[in-house]
């Protein structure tokens, strides 16, 4: 797979609001679309409860199939609202610095994904986006490659590629420990990419649940309980994890072993978090060569229970995005920044080998301001 030398660079914004709901992260990047990417500035927005909670009952209701237009077009338009007041501040600051922005690549918020239904949902507003910030706005990244037999799912490869190829010695990973964990691999030419299992969502629910809390600090809880390694290994006996690469998951999909966890809360918590490592650690598995190096972002690298376990059963050297200068609370924001000047570019986004598409495939509708194409 060999990239084309561009000469032009782009001035893009991306916004991402995963899979673990936790809140906006956007960044203003400048980039050709393949090998050059400068960070310019990363923000941070975090959801109200209230706006956590319509969101988990949006999701809840696309679980059970009874799902309402009306909710899904309301919260829409409010989280349209929420993103513009999100990146007004790297607007302010292009405007201050002469920078002209190209385009937003909008992510949406994740609330449902079934690529076996060829459906993948994310909801949000971009044409107020480019209406209001006189931007072209590029969103629905996922819906082609599944249109056309893929699982619309990771597509963050590419700009992994783009961003630590030079840094580190091949075969390299780059694990994202989201709501659910994925995993890009690259050695040379070959990429590999696939939705591993649990990530931080199950983590997460737990702990709101047991402890009115909305994270595991630094993995504090987990550290303090007791894993029940038997259970785990009967966790991973899910058909999930016997289906060969490249697949994808839905946020929810291992919800339904919370209720299979014993003993007390923390156990339960220690328990669950094993289970997000022991799919990681399976995950290498698929490889015929073992990488040097994996490098963790996403939130669950703040998690220092999930991190030293990794470390302790993988073979691999472990690193975070920060050992390489990198933020890795930012990296999916950016990697949608790339994606959208890889759409105006008319590049492709997603590979047989990443999302299993027939053939490499270019992705995301364009809004221009008071219209679309």
């Amino acid at each position: 797979m060999i990239e084309k030398i561009n000469s032009k660079k782009f001035y893009a914004v991306g916004i991402m609001s995963g899979t673990s709901m936790d809140g906006i992260d956007a960044s203003l990047i400048l980039t050709d679309g393949y090998e050059f990417c400068e960070v310019i500035q990363n923000v941070y927005s975090e959801y109200t409860d209230s706006t956590r909670a319509d969101l988990i009952k949006i999701q809840e209701n696309f679980q059970s199939n009874v799902e309402s237009n009306e909710d899904i077009d309301f919260l829409s338009r409010s989280l349209g609202i929420f993103n513009i007041e999100a990146i007004k501040p790297i607007f302010d600051f292009a405007e201050k610095n002469g920078i002209e922005i190209d385009v937003i690549g909008y992510h949406g918020q994740a609330v449902y994904h079934s690529p076996a239904y060829k459906v993948s949902i994310q909801i949000g507003d971009p044409q107020s986006l480019a209406n209001f910030f006189h931007t072209r706005v590029v969103f629905e990244f996922r819906s082609l490659d599944i249109l056309n037999g893929g699982q619309g799912a990771p597509l963050t490869p590419i700009y992994h590629k783009a961003k630590f190829n030079k840094q580190l010695e091949h075969p390299y990973a780059i694990l994202n420990i989201g709501g659910i964990s994925n995993l890009t691999y690259i050695n040379h030419e070959e990429m590999i990419a696939f939705d591993i299992g649990p990530g931080n969502a199950i983590i997460d629910d737990l702990v709101r649940f047991l402890f009115k809390k909305q994270i595991d600090e630094e993995g504090e809880i987990a550290s303090s309980g007791v894993i029940n390694f038997q259970l785990v290994e009967e966790f991973m006996e899910d058909d999930y994890f016997k289906v060969s690469p490249p697949k994808s998951l839905d946020r929810n999909y291992f919800n339904k072993y919370t209720e299979l966890l014993s003993g007390d809360p923390a156990d339960k918590i220690a328990t669950a978090s094993f289970f997000t490592v022991r799919a990681i650690i399976r995950s290498l598995e698929y490889f015929s060569e073992t990488p040097k190096n994996i490098v963790i972002c996403g939130g669950g690298s703040k998690n220092n229970f999930l991190i030293k376990q990794i470390a302790k059963y993988a073979k691999s050297n472990i690193l975070l995005a920060e050992d390489l200068n990198f933020n890795s609370n930012f990296i999916e924001a950016e990697a949608f920044g790339f994606l959208a000047v890889r759409r105006l570019l008319n590049e492709p986004i997603s590979y047989p080998n990443t999302t299993g598409v027939k053939e490499p495939l270019c992705g995301g509708k364009v809004y221009e301001p008071s219209k679309s194409i």
